[in-house]
């Protein structure tokens, strides 16, 4: 296998694996309180990743820390309850 060839592998496999039907798949599979959470992560994070490389490089990712503490929080205390 040529340096290209696995490369190709790779990216494609990564498009198969975060596909919107493969993380809503993946999803059910989880108790009630954590589907949420598993659409949010990598949906959120994998689906969007060129915004937020942006926000990283940039130093604006701790603009959307409220949004992503409330989602995050908002699941875990579902689940504590």
């Amino acid at each position: 296998m040529t340096p290209e060839q696995l490369e190709d592998a790779y990216w494609r496999a990564y498009r198969d694996f975060y596909r919107w039907r493969n993380i809503w798949t993946g999803a059910q599979g989880k108790p009630a309180a954590d589907r949420v959470r598993h659409v949010a992560y990598p949906g959120g994070w994998k689906k969007f990743e060129p915004m937020w490389d942006a926000l990283i490089r940039t130093g604006q990712v701790t603009r959307a820390l409220p949004l992503l503490e409330a989602t995050l929080s908002s699941t875990a205390a579902r689940k504590r309850r």
